[in-house]
This record gives C-alpha cells, sequence and structure tokens, in this order.
C-alpha cells in the first residue's frame, strides 16, 4: 500500500521551525543593532535620543548574520523536540523515510536563503546607506563636532584647526554656512605614493573664515564632468585677512582681501564603498569603474596630465600645418598665434619662427573696427601649460612674448618696442583634458600606456599605474561582495539542514549540545566566507575556492552526519 504525503507532520516541523527561526532573529537583531549603536554614540556621531532610530535602521542589515545562525538554532530545537517525543521513531515505523523528514528542513533552508539573497541585493544596501547617512548627515555637523572637541579635520588636501565653529544658516545655494574663528590651515601636496610622506605646500593662519558648503549636484564643473550629478558636498573656505607662507619661504605674507582655497568636492560616505550597492549597481560599477569617486578622481588626475601633453603636441600639429592656433583669452578675446611649430626648451616650448616671415600675435577684442584688433611681430615665443595641475579647471596656456613690436605702434621709437609680454589663462576651443575624460577608463589607461611606451614620461606613467591599480582593486572588490553574498545566502541552507541533521543523530543530547555541535563547523564557514571575502579582494579570482570552501566543507559534514542518521 502506498502512503500519501504526511502534509500535516511536515508542516507542523515547518511552521514550528519558522516560529523558533522569527523569534530568534528577532533577538539577535536588537543585540547587534544595539551593539551597533554604541561606538557612534560614544563617538559623539550619533546623539542618544536618535540611537532607537538609529537601531531600527542597522536591524534589517543585521540579518545577513542573523538569519543563518537563527535558521540553525531554530531547525536544531524543532528537530531536537520531534526526536525527543520519538515523533521520528513513529514517522519512520509509518514508512515515512528520513528524506522525507528533513524536507521541512529543506523547504526552511530554501526559503531563509532566498530571503536573504533577496535582502544582501537590495535592502540592505539601501538601509546601510540609511544608516551612514544618518551618522554623517553633513559636513558641516563633522565640523562643528571636531572643533568643539579640539580635533582637527582634513577636507581633501587641507587640513584645518580651529578655536571655534558656528552655523550661520544656509545662503544662496549653499545649504549651510560655518563661521571659524582662530583658524590654522595647511595645504598638503598630493602623495606621490600611498605609503609616501605628507608634505605641507603652505600654511595660512586668520582670524575668521567662513566654510561654505554645497549639494554637489547643484554644483557645475567641479570635478571636470557633468554627465551625471554626484552624491557629496562641495566645500570653500574663504579665509578673511589672513597670514601665508608658501613652501620654501622664509617670509610670511600678509594678505588683506578674501582668499578662497577650494572648490573641494567631498564624496558621500557611500561613494567610495561597493557594500552600499546594489546587484545591478555593482554590475554598472564594473562596466564602468569611474562611477566611484576613487577612480572618477584617478582618472581626472591622469586626463589632466595626458590632456597636457596632448595639448602641446596638438597646437606643434596645428602651427605646422595651417601656419596659425587660434586661442581664447580669460575675457573670452580671440588670439591667433603664427609660427611654424613647437620646439622644447627646458620647461619651455619655443614657437619655430616661419621661414619669411616673424612670428606674429593677433588679438582681436572688437572684430567690427580696426582699433579693436592688435598685432604684434615677435621676435621670440614661448608656449606652457599652466604650472598647476587643474583636475577641475580647463587646461590653459600660458604664451610669453620677447622683443614684441604693435603694428600701431611701429612708426614710434623705443615705445613702440617691448620686451617681454605674458599672456596667461589662454584656452583652446576643445579642453583635450575634457576630451579624455569622455572616454572609458580603460581606453584612457591605454592610451596613457601607448604614450609612455613611445615616449618615457615618468609622471603620466605613475598616474597610469594608480589608476589602473584603483580599477584592478575595484573590481576585485566587486567581485568578492558580490560572491560573499551568494555564499551567506547558502551558508543560510546548509546551516539549516547542518541543525535538522545533528538533532536528529543526537536526540538524546541536551538542546544546547546539540545547538554547540552544529554551530562551531556553521561559525567556521562564517568566518571561511568573510575570510575569503578579504583574500578575493586582495589576489581575485584564486581567493573564491577559501570563500565557498566554508559551505562546501560544512556540506559535506553534513553529509556525514546524515549517513549516520540512515543507518540507525
Amino acid at each position: 500500500m502506498r502512503l500519501g504525503l504526511p502534509k500535516t507532520l511536515l508542516l507542523h516541523v515547518l511552521f514550528e521551525q519558522l516560529r523558533v527561526v522569527a523569534l530568534t532573529a528577532g533577538v539577535i537583531v536588537v543585540v547587534i543593532a544595539f551593539a551597533a549603536a554604541i561606538k557612534p554614540i560614544g563617538d559623539g556621531d550619533l546623539d542618544p535620543l536618535d540611537a532607537p532610530k538609529f537601531m531600527l535602521l542597522a536591524m534589517v542589515p543585521m540579518l545577513a548574520y542573523a538569519l543563518p545562525f537563527a535558521g540553525g538554532f531554530g531547525t536544531t530545537l524543532a528537530y531536537h523536540r520531534l526526536t525527543q517525543d520519538h515523533e521520528t521513531v513513529a514517522a519512520r515505523a509509518s514508512g515515512i523515510s528520513n528524506r522525507m523528514l528533513m524536507a521541512p528542513a529543506l523547504a526552511c533552508g530554501l526559503l531563509l536563503a532566498g530571503s536573504l539573497m533577496a535582502l544582501n541585493e537590495q535592502v540592505i544596501p539601501r538601509f546601510l546607506r540609511s544608516m551612514q547617512e544618518f551618522i554623517t548627515r553633513d559636513v558641516a555637523r563633522l565640523i562643528v563636532r571636531n572643533v568643539a572637541q579640539g580635533d582637527s579635520f582634513q577636507l581633501n588636501n587641507v587640513m584645518l584647526h580651529a578655536d571655534m565653529a558656528q552655523s550661520l544658516g544656509p545662503e544662496g545655494s549653499a545649504y549651510e554656512r560655518i563661521l571659524l574663528r582662530g583658524v590654522v590651515l595647511c595645504e598638503l601636496e598630493p602623495r606621490s605614493g600611498e605609503d609616501a610622506p605628507l608634505a605641507i605646500a603652505s600654511e595660512l593662519s586668520t582670524s575668521e573664515a567662513v566654510v561654505w558648503l554645497y549639494h554637489a549636484s547643484s554644483v557645475e564643473r567641479v570635478s571636470g564632468e557633468t554627465e551625471q550629478p554626484r552624491e557629496g558636498t562641495v566645500a570653500v573656505i574663504r579665509l578673511l585677512e589672513s597670514v601665508v607662507r608658501q613652501k620654501g619661504d622664509r617670509a610670511l605674507v600678509h594678505v588683506q582681501d578674501t582668499l578662497d582655497v577650494g572648490p573641494m568636492f567631498l564624496p558621500g560616505a557611500f561613494a567610495n564603498d561597493p557594500k552600499f550597492l546594489t546587484y545591478g549597481e555593482l554590475r554598472r560599477v564594473n562596466d564602468e569603474p569611474e562611477r566611484m569617486e576613487f577612480v572618477q578622481w584617478r582618472k581626472r588626475r591622469l586626463a589632466s596630465r595626458l590632456g597636457r601633453l596632448e595639448t602641446i603636441e596638438f597646437v606643434d600639429e596645428e602651427l605646422r600645418e595651417r601656419g596659425r592656433m587660434r586661442l581664447v583669452d580669460p575675457l573670452d578675446r580671440t588670439l591667433y598665434l603664427e609660427g611654424a611649430g613647437l620646439t622644447p626648451v627646458d620647461s619651455e616650448f619655443r614657437v619655430v619662427r616661419p621661414a619669411d616671415s616673424p612670428i606674429e600675435v593677433t588679438i582681436i577684442r572688437d572684430a567690427s573696427s580696426a582699433s579693436g584688433v592688435t598685432r604684434w611681430s615677435v621676435g621670440q615665443a614661448f608656449v606652457r601649460i599652466d604650472e598647476k595641475d587643474r583636475v577641475t579647471q580647463p587646461l590653459e596656456m600660458v604664451l610669453r612674448l620677447r622683443d614684441a613690436r604693435s603694428e600701431a605702434e611701429a612708426s614710434e621709437a623705443a615705445q613702440g618696442r617691448r620686451e617681454e609680454i605674458v599672456l596667461g589663462g589662454l584656452r583652446m576651443d576643445t579642453d583635450q583634458a575634457d576630451e579624455l575624460l569622455r572616454l572609458p577608463v580603460s581606453e584612457l589607461i591605454s592610451r596613457a600606456h601607448r604614450r609612455t611606451a613611445a615616449a618615457p614620461e615618468p609622471e603620466l606613467d605613475r598616474r597610469q599605474e594608480d589608476l589602473a591599480k584603483s580599477v584592478d582593486s575595484l573590481r576585485r572588490e566587486v567581485l568578492s561582495k558580490i560572491h560573499e553574498r551568494m555564499a551567506m545566502a547558502v551558508a543560510c541552507a546548509v546551516m539549516v539542514l547542518t541543525g535538522a541533521v545533528t538533532a536528529m543523530r543526537l536526540g538524546r543530547a541536551s538542546p544546547l549540545v546539540v545547538y554547540l555541535v552544529s554551530f562551531f563547523p556553521a561559525l567556521c564557514a562564517i568566518i571561511a566566507i568573510n575570510g575569503g571575502q578579504h583574500l578575493v579582494h586582495r589576489i581575485g579570482e584564486p581567493g573564491l575556492p577559501l570563500l565557498w570552501g566554508g559551505n562546501a566543507v560544512l556540506l559535506l559534514y553534513t553529509l556525514f552526519a546524515y549517513r549516520g542518521v540512515a543507518r540507525h
């Protein structure tokens, strides 16, 4: 006689499992969320009155660790009670196999694994963002807190200390203004490497300064790209009557006018960490690494350096082929430089004189009148890119003219000649750095690599390697996060099966002993997943066996224990 499916027994076991799992998970997440709130409260990042709300936000991300252990514990208790009440013996006597008895555990494990997979991929990253935003609501709060505690704080390459900070509220497009008194500010030089020591480029001190804070999405051309709004803050520090000392200077310079430092882009807390990204966002970041701010910043630095070199090449090519180059000055006036090319001289490039004519520079202020056009005949002309590494502004050139004579003054004697004229802030119609920023990261790296292979350029090579390393590190981290989330979901199902098999095997032991026997192998699996995630982030795919090895060993342990149950 063929028996039907014992629905009553299986549903009873399944509901008992889910009841204990829900109760256990609730207790675990409350305890872990409380523990997560202690450090922010102690550090002053979180007000005690905000702690309950922060704990509610933290409960959802804590399910990533609570569900696997709660599933194992709930299943262990349910099957241990089933075994101690001899219901398993009765079920076997009725013709119900061990595999059928394991069906509720398998269903519970798959349900929890699917839920955890959905939480890990879509829900938990969003709650982690909310938690981080709750702690670091804005830069203004961090500045005021650090000043109140007597600590210095750093905004990009600016280290700042103040005696007092006071909020002045919003004004215009600025969402907040902070008044600082007794300010000492140091501008730091960019590091040549991650292990390189910090170097101070300039020191400033002032009695008062105001920090203006803007939302990055409301500010144009802060970072050289405008194709997508970014999450973060733009800060401008306005110093009032300051004392300045540049690197290498012994004397102090007293500046009575206001002096602005910035703009500086401060990425949001989750702009540099893939753990805040959903699965779809991780896949997009893997294809477009520049979505992460730390990659985008390195991309801008490489594009700026490569753009400087290509700008000089473009000017040289225009002069050789057309004999003329069009530029625009800071007042949007047109300037034409006529020559036969460029040749390097020290840190500048000398304009080659045409064969049958002098070097000429024409400045057009108003094309409709003759008085609006000035022409200079030049003995020598030199071109160089502005010394500043402009990662946030268009590339600008400086044109230095020697022995210049204006046609309008040609009839005059000495007054018609000028020994030297310096024209700065000159731009081309197309910014080469902007064009390079629009390239994908991989194409920009390849372009820089071809350039350094043809003509060695140490600084360009260093920036290209820095960008390539950051992209590789990001892609390894994305790979590790994707596999970690999947492995945690699989571990949830395996731990449930381990708890059920262990409870059936050790039915005569106390529930605590039974759970400990299944807990320690499960804990080793979780440790292997976390250790494997860090290893994959460091070395890539070779670390995946460790990440998944914990689940494999735990599954083998469960199968071995099940064979013991089946024999007896």
